[in-house]
């Protein structure tokens, strides 16, 4: 069975999912304005991550300024925003010293 990582990051406009391989490749990505209808959204997008990847097993986190609630009413972990850009950098980038994250809220 392939086992792979699950992104979701839920801002203040849109909805992201990402899923990584093993080896920390993108294999696919999504990106789609919730217009405020959040859940539905999501549930969008997981519904065709399963329909393509229906033998696979993930590892899932959430981020984002509007994933904490969905994170805790669904178990799944989250992971403060900031941070996950900081995890990224670093893995990707290792010497930089700024980052500079702009988003909708967040801008």
């Amino acid at each position: 069975m392939k086992r792979y990582s699950l992104g979701i990051d839920i801002g203040s406009t849109t909805v992201k999912t990402v899923i990584i391989d093993e080896n920390k490749n993108i294999v696919c990505s999504n990106y789609q304005r919730h217009f405020s209808k959040v859940r539905e959204t999501v549930s969008e997008q997981l519904k065709d991550i399963q329909k393509e990847y229906n033998d696979c097993e993930f590892t899932v986190s959430i981020t984002g300024s509007a994933g904490l609630g969905l994170a805790e009413g669904s178990g799944i972990a989250f992971v403060q925003e900031v941070h996950s850009a900081f995890i990224a950098v670093k893995e990707k980038q290792p010497d930089a010293d700024v980052v500079i994250e702009l988003g909708g809220e967040d801008a």
